[in-house]
């Protein structure tokens, strides 16, 4: 991940919408400022866009990330563009916080919301739909948690050095997070459970098999097995010989059992037979009742014609009774109607007298509604009169009050231009102090380099003897390391010859024919020139050591001689300076004593500050007089105009106010006029129109008109359409009885034709009168019964007669199969001795499942042995290889780690060697990190970080580390630790690194041997850097000053 630009909008001390673009800088600059300026804002506007958190104790206080500067309405946010290799991303959060409500009092709390955008053709396109989205996006994107990329991405001020000195636990908390050690974990716990698992199941299976030992062995499973396999087949012959009998006997039960059931079943269709004969008598006597009504059926419709003639007769003769009834209710209907109609032009002589009214009430309804209208016009000039008054009041006191505020607007414009005086000579002052604070700060770093210049001249000057003292030490010992050599060569080659030497034959040396004592080669466990070799280098390093003392002592005397002249040059600045002549105070009541005249001594720089700041207040407070001075004179016409347009109000409302009373006067005499008119009308009306109430209203008067004349119009209209009614209902009623008189003749007719054919039939057939035809005739129903069990009658004897023969003939068959059989006993013989051999079959087949039981019980048992004794060998097999590889994975084993903890001793040794190879460097080969085996407890070693002296030859701990020192080996560490990452997961970009601080404890030759390391690093990735310290703005030339105001920060 590389920053890009990045975008602030009253975030931290930064007012307003700030930008910084990364893509304009070189890839190694420098943010520098006041304290309290916001430069590590930068950075946690980074992080906050990124993880919606900050690193540090700023961390716990995420809600102060809004600008204190920024007005309740405005919005708080950070956006940072950013690139992975060839793609660009742009990300933007809002942090958390209460914004006025839009209607109303009070607040309303604004939740974080973030977004994530990647530049496609470039156009952003949105990646997240949600907030919890756009962090996992994010999340992906960068590759690392909070927690690490604020350890190998942002070295945050003062934080950098804590994974050094961390000790084992912290250091694996931290190290399990950035390396990939979970599944390492998972695989020792899993390791763990599996073993347990596997004994368990160990110790179940041994149990299993040694019960099984108990109940049987190989000798009692061949003996048992061979008793059971005869007892076997003893019982298989006795089932065989008793189900042959059985069958026999079965198929002879069967036989005889059939034949008498068939010989039953003779017996019942014979009776059958028998009974269907005893009812032929019956069955002829029905057929003869079915012929005859089926001959006389002709005869029913001339008889049903003839009763149906008759009934029409019948209703012919009451229809004409109920028509002769309607016709003289017709009759006094008409005569009713008629004498009604004979008032009808009473009637329309009084409608046509009200009519005269009716016109006369209209036009005075007219009147009433304009007399109505003119009411509420009255009403409503009353409430604007009202009206008019309270808003002439309100004007007058308006008037009043700006007349006030005017008097005091005068009062406050006057002395603006003394004020404007005395911030002229106040900012003489402050133009003064300027100088003196920034010759007085430049003195005080140079004394302070000097005095670091004495300082390290001091160090080199101790340093010096102690490294002559080295190159004695070692002088001394490589002369006693060659004369041992020289002693053990020479015992070495006495050895040789020693062991040589024979006996009875004469020494090489001295000739001695007895060897009582012949040297030996003695034992060397290491070379001495080995030795000499490294102790040589050892004072080669020292006397390179002693030589960049002597070089260092000559390079700080320079640089302290110019640091001297420096200071000379700036006292005589300053004395220049405080020889000007004595600026008069402008402010009596907060005169500052200003140190301007020689020769009091010059204050300290806090001193100076204080009396700048005193000023400045005096300034500020005179520049706000000075504003509300210029905005009561700008003020004052304003208030003029507004006072003279209230006058012109009042005039005007005096004015309308007037208008409105006598429009009143005039609304009111109409109205009385109109009244008595009324009345004058109300009085004349017929009495039939007031309905026993007295009238008050034109309108009510013609309503009550109206309904009169509409309820006369109804009534002449009924009474004519009663008359028609009637005139109608006799003429139907004469036609009705007219139609039924036709009617009955006509049914008289028809019945006396239907008669004579009826007569003529009943003496053909010879049918003696219409009762014997009625009792002859069956309904068409009972026939088809009568015919349907005439039907069943021959069926049933048809199918009796063939079921006997059928019968017979089975029986027939049945004789001629139990002849064959030839047995001499009964039926009840036969089936008990059935009973008897089913008996002793059911107990044959019980001692042969006993006997097959108990040999399936043997072979069972047998091989449950077997598969027990298999189970547990294998069983004991994998608990073996599974306890091998817990104890090792736990932490069991030579090295007494376990698994995860080994894997992170791995991957913090290719740490400490990236991070050696930048420290070195920096610490010109004194120092380098190892990993310290020996301090931690059991199952954690490898995980501690120790460092190597190379001028003391010893290990130390991180923490007997200087200030220096402890910078140089962090920051190397926190580069490793990038290295590692990135070479391990191609899938994470640290394309930028950003240090907060530490450098101002490094000396001048250590800060340049650090800012080449960090040169070096800028060709593969972005380094920022925050310090305070003077030397790096003047070597890196590449800055972002950020600017500290009272109205918020600014970036330049």
């Amino acid at each position: 991940m590389k920053p890009e630009k990045l975008f602030m909008e009253n975030f931290g001390p930064f007012k307003g919408k700030v930008s910084l673009d990364f893509s304009k800088l070189e890839n190694i600059f420098l943010i520098t400022g006041e304290t309290g300026s916001g430069k590590t804002t930068i950075f946690d506007a980074i992080c906050f866009v990124l993880y919606g958190e900050v690193p540090g104790s700023r961390g716990e206080h995420i809600a102060r990330l809004r600008s204190d500067h920024a007005a309740p309405d405005e919005d708080c946010m950070a956006a940072l563009e950013f690139s992975l290799g060839e793609t660009r991303y742009y990300a933007e959060r809002y942090p958390k916080y209460e914004r006025p409500r839009k209607k109303g009092d009070g607040f309303i709390l604004k939740g974080e919301s973030v977004d994530v955008y990647e530049f496609i053709n470039g156009v952003k396109t949105k990646l997240s739909l949600s907030k919890n989205e756009a962090d996992d996006k994010l999340l992906s994107l960068i590759g690392l948690e909070a927690e690490e990329f604020f350890k190998i991405v942002l070295l945050p001020q003062g934080a950098f050095a804590e994974f050094l000195k961390q000790n084992t636990t912290a250091r694996r908390e931290v190290l399990g997070k950035l390396f990939p050690v979970e599944k390492a974990a998972a695989v020792k716990d899993l390791a763990r459970e599996k073993t347990k698992e596997a004994k368990s199941r160990l110790v179940e299976a041994l149990h299993s098999y040694q019960e099984l030992q108990k109940r049987i062995s190989v000798e009692s499973y061949e003996t048992g097995r061979s008793n059971t396999e005869k007892l076997l087949d003893q019982a298989k012959e006795k089932i065989i010989k008793l189900q042959k009998e059985k069958e026999k006997i079965t198929s002879f039960v069967g036989y005889k059992k059939r034949w008498e059931d068939a010989r039953a079943q003779l017996d019942d269709a014979e009776e059958e037979v028998r009974q269907n004969n005893e009812e032929k008598t019956a069955i002829d006597g029905k057929e003869g009742l079915l012929k005859l009504s089926r001959r006389l059926r002709p005869l029913e419709a001339l008889l049903r014609e003839e009763q149906r003639a008759e009934n029409a007769g019948q209703e012919a003769i009451a229809e004409y009774a109920e028509a002769a009834g309607a016709r003289s209710a017709a009759l006094a209907e008409k005569k009713d109607a008629d004498r009604k109609g004979k008032e009808i032009p009473a009637l329309e002589g009084r409608k046509n007298r009200l009519q005269a009214f009716k016109v006369r009430l209209v036009q005075e309804k007219e009147n009433e509604e304009r007399s109505s209208h003119d009411k509420s016009e009255l009403e409503a000039i009353e409430k604007k009169r009202l009206i008019q008054e309270k808003q002439a009041e309100t004007i007058k006191e308006k008037i009043s009050s700006l007349k006030k505020e005017i008097d005091e607007l005068e009062k406050t414009s006057q002395g603006a231009s003394k004020i404007e005086n005395d911030i002229e000579a106040g900012r003489l002052v402050r133009d003064h102090l300027d100088d003196l604070i920034r010759l007085a700060g430049e003195k005080d770093k140079l004394q302070q380099k000097a005095a670091k210049c004495n300082e390290i001249m001091g160090n080199l000057n101790k340093q010096r003897p102690d490294m002559e003292r080295r190159i004695s030490i070692f002088d001394e010992e490589i002369a006693r390391l060659e004369a041992e050599k020289s002693e053990s060569e020479k015992a070495e080659m006495a050895g040789c010859l020693g062991a040589i030497l024979k006996p009875g034959e004469a020494c090489p040396v001295c000739g001695s024919m007895e060897h009582p004592r012949p040297a030996i080669i003695p034992e060397s466990h290491f070379s001495a020139d080995d030795k000499i070799k490294e102790f040589q280098k050892s004072r080669r390093d020292a006397e390179n050591g002693l030589s960049r003392i002597v070089s260092d002592t000559a390079s700080q005397k320079r640089e302290l001689q110019g640091y001297e002249e420096n200071i000379s040059q700036l006292d005589r600045e300053i004395t220049r300076s405080r020889d000007i002549s004595a600026i008069p105070a402008f402010d009596p009541k907060e005169e500052p004593q200003a140190p301007f005249n020689y020769p009091a001594p010059l204050p300290s720089l806090s001193v100076l500050k204080g009396i700048m700041e005193k000023h400045a207040n005096v300034l500020n407070k005179l520049s706000a007089r000075l504003k509300i001075c210029k905005e009561a004179a700008g003020a004052r016409p304003e208030k003029y105009r507004e006072s003279e347009n209230l006058m012109n109000s009042l005039a005007e409302a005096e004015k309308e106010s007037i208008l409105l009373t006598e429009r009143k006067a005039k609304l009111a005499a109409s109205l009385n006029e109109a009244m008595e008119k009324l009345h004058l009308l109300l009085d004349s009306l017929p009495p039939e129109l007031s309905q026993g109430k007295i009238l008050t209203s034109a309108a009510e008067a013609l309503e009550n008109l109206e309904n009169y004349l509409q309820e006369t119009d109804g009534l002449i209209a009924a009474t004519r359409e009663a008359g028609e009614r009637a005139n109608l209902a006799l003429a139907s009623a004469e036609a009705r009885a007219q139609e039924a008189q036709k009617k009955q003749e006509n049914c008289e007719a028809e019945k006396a034709k239907s008669s004579a054919a009826l007569a003529n039939g009943l003496s053909q057939s010879g049918i003696k009168g219409k009762e014997a035809l009625e009792a002859a005739l069956l309904p068409i129903e009972t026939e088809e019964e009568l015919a349907g069990e005439i039907e069943n009658w021959k069926k049933d004897r048809d199918s009796f007669k063939a079921r006997v023969e059928e019968i017979k003939k089975q029986l027939a068959g049945i004789e001629k199969e139990l002849n064959v059989l030839q047995f001499v006993f009964s039926l009840d013989d036969a089936v008990l001795r059935l009973t008897g051999l089913e008996a002793e079959q059911l107990e044959a087949e019980a001692e042969r499942g006993k006997a097959f039981a108990g040999l399936s019980g043997l072979e069972k048992d047998f091989k449950a042995l077997g598969d027990a004794k298999s189970r547990y060998e294998e069983l004991e097999s994998n608990h073996s290889r599974l306890s091998g590889l817990d104890n090792d994975l736990n932490g069991k084993n030579p090295k007494n780690m376990t698994f995860d903890s080994w894997l992170l001793s791995r991957y913090l040794r290719e740490v400490a060697d990236y991070a050696t190879k930048r420290l070195e460097k920096m610490s010109e080969s004194r120092y380098s990190l190892l990993l310290d085996n020996e301090t931690s407890g059991r199952g954690k070693q490898g995980l501690d970080l120790a460092v190597f002296d190379a001028h003391t030859g010893k290990t130390r701990p991180c923490a007997t580390l200087s200030g220096g020192e402890s910078f140089m080996a962090s920051i190397s560490l926190a580069l490793g630790l990038a290295d590692s990452i990135q070479n391990r997961s191609g899938g994470v970009r640290l394309d930028a690194v950003f240090i907060d601080e530490g450098f101002g404890s490094l000396d001048e030759g250590t800060l340049d041997k650090a800012l080449s390391i960090l040169d070096e690093l800028q060709s593969q990735r972005m380094v920022g850097l925050i310090s305070h310290v003077g030397e790096m703005k003047s070597r890196i030339p590449c800055r972002v000053e950020v600017i500290k105001s009272a109205s918020g920060s600014s970036i330049e």
